[in-house]
């Protein structure tokens, strides 16, 4: 379990890192700035909404509509997080279900053969 926990960390620094710099690129005065990253709490709110899928172009409208270049960092993010990430995290799940599968199968077969 240390490497699934070694991901998780991975997932949420990944996460924190991007929320910080999405509170930092976002211009403070902008309508992107001021609905979803105004505070720290907030921008890690809205990324995690982007990082499930949960009405992501969302909060990426507004930043679009200011500069077209912005849409870069969520696609990116939507790319490195999303897709890279979360499915190594998903095949470590799997790979930990299947042995625990194993196991319960020999148990079975041991109570079967007395």
């Amino acid at each position: 379990l240390p490497t699934f926990g070694i991901l998780m960390l991975l997932l949420a620094g990944s996460i924190c890192t991007y929320s910080a710099l999405g509170f930092l690129i976002f211009n403070p005065d902008s309508s992107e700035a001021t609905q979803f990253f105004n505070t720290y709490g907030s921008s890690i709110w809205n990324m995690l909404m982007v990082l499930n899928g949960s009405n992501w172009p969302v909060p990426m409208i507004p930043a679009f509509d200011y500069n077209r270049s912005y849409c870069l960092y969520f696609y990116i993010y939507i790319v490195i997080l999303g897709w890279g990430l979360l499915n190594l995290i998903l095949g470590f799940v799997y790979g930990f279900f299947q042995e625990e599968q194993v196991l319960i199968n020999k148990r079975a077969e041991a109570i079967w053969k007395q």
